[in-house]
């Protein structure tokens, strides 16, 4: 195996990535469509042709850290209280990434899934998408991450209102910390990758 991803994880970077990193969030960094930034299409395309995953912009990479910041405490009490097993939190951020895409944040966690004793088969059913053979109380919530991620964060009154009154206030806010959690683990992954992209690095991953 040949490894061509040394600007991602070496260090000090090549001073081309830092520059490029600088010149992307400072400037280029956008994605029309999903974060209301009105540059033109056809710019976007030429800039971005192939690279299909969500990222954050500087806006909402700000937006969503001070929300995580403001909310730190709270995460904090979702992963010590074990309400939601971490078993069961790892099954659900798979389906989060699943749908965003990270390819970091989907070799971590699958190992984090193993560990906890998750059968490989339901990692892989997982990642396939496909949660029909699910246990009913587990599917109604994989689904849910997968259709939340799937509208940015904005599901659908309906579908939030099922998970809510499925699974109690306490437990579904317990099992919406850890979608919060790894989205911004998704997109910040996704960001660098996007700036590997723009660098012609890593064009075999989009």
């Amino acid at each position: 195996m040949i490894y061509l991803n040394n600007a991602a994880t070496s260090w000090p970077n090549p001073p081309e990535a830092t520059q490029a990193m600088t010149r992307f969030l400072n400037h280029d960094n956008a994605n029309p469509g999903l974060s209301g930034h009105r540059q033109p299409a056809e710019e976007e395309k030429q800039q971005m042709e192939g690279f299909r995953k969500r990222f954050y912009t500087p806006r909402t990479m700000l937006r969503d850290l001070r929300d995580i910041l403001a909310h730190l405490s709270e995460f904090r009490e979702t992963a010590r209280s074990g309400r939601v097993s971490r078993a069961f939190a790892e099954k659900v951020m798979m389906a989060v990434t699943q749908v965003n895409g990270c390819r970091y944040c989907a070799y971590f966690h699958t190992r984090m899934a193993l560990r906890e004793g998750v059968p490989l088969e339901e990692i892989e059913r997982i990642v396939a998408a496909d949660i029909d053979e699910f246990p009913p109380d587990e599917a109604l919530a994989l689904a849910f991450a997968q259709h939340w991620a799937e509208t940015g964060g904005h599901p659908d009154p309906e579908a939030e209102r099922r998970f809510r009154d499925h699974y109690g206030p306490q437990a579904s806010a317990d099992i919406l910390n850890w979608m919060r959690m790894i989205n911004f683990g998704n997109l910040a992954g996704n960001t660098w990758d996007a700036i590997l992209w723009k660098l012609g690095i890593g064009r075999s991953q989009p």
